[in-house]
Formats: C-alpha cells, structure tokens, sequence
C-alpha cells in the first residue's frame, strides 16, 4: 500500500472554481491509476511487491492542471504474512528434535524393557525397576 499525503506551497494561488488534486500511479508502461480527491491524501492499495512506481501529483483548478510533482516510490514485501512464515518455521525446527528425541527415548526404553524379560527367563535379576533410560511407573 501506498499513501500519499502532500502540502500545497504557500505561494499556490488557484484562481478557479475548483480546487482538486489528482494522483496518478504508474507501473512501466500499465495504464495509470488514477485518483481525484479534494485534500491531498491518497492510498493506493493493492499493488505489486517489491515494485518501483513513478507517481505524479498535480493541481486542478476546474480549467487547467498545474505542472506534475513527480516521485519514484517503492512498495515492499508483506511483512505480516514474512513474520508469520518465519515463527511457523521456527516452531517446526524447535519441535521436530523434541518430537524424534521422544520416539528414540520411547524405542530405546521399549527395547531395553524387552531385553529384560528376555533376561528374566535366563537369568535371575533381583531388583524390580526400569532399565534407567526409561520412566518409572508408580503404582
């Protein structure tokens, strides 16, 4: 989006039924849009990102249009939906490694559960509790 908001020059003196400005909005050789307010103020939305446009604004007096104040003005990326791709970024490579450090904790807890019941049936084991790597259930 682009806003427009222009002072007339002290030693403007209209001389005419009217008092209009009109913007004009151009991007390379597209038509120009075009607007006409009474008070020099204008937004121009819905534009193209990362765009240079040349904007010309002049005064109308209801017979003749005064001589174009022209600039070169720039639109930029959308910064709220940018801001909103990063945190979902940062929010999936915070909780993938906790999410894989869980199911390896989990497998290994299992795997070593096994090994002792296997054990069990072999040899006699004299303490009652999880290998360490996993939770304690508590009754």
């Amino acid at each position: 989006m682009i806003i427009v908001d222009c002072k007339p020059p002290s030693s403007l003196n209209i001389k005419g039924p009217q008092k209009r400005y009109i913007a004009r909005l151009q991007y390379d050789s597209e038509t120009p849009v075009v607007k006409n307010e009474t008070k020099c103020h204008f937004e121009f939305k819905h534009l193209h990102y990362l765009t240079s446009y040349k904007l010309k604004v002049t005064v109308f007096n209801g017979y003749f249009e005064s001589r174009p104040t022209t600039e070169e003005v720039y639109t930029l990326y959308n910064d709220k939906a940018v801001i909103v791709v990063i945190i979902f970024v940062i929010i999936i490579i915070i909780s993938l490694p906790v999410v894989f450090y869980i199911i390896k904790t989990y497998r290994r807890c299992k795997q070593s559960t096994d090994d002792v019941y296997e054990n069990i049936r072999t040899e006699p084991i004299y303490m009652n509790a999880r290998p360490p790597a996993c939770h304690q259930k508590r009754n």
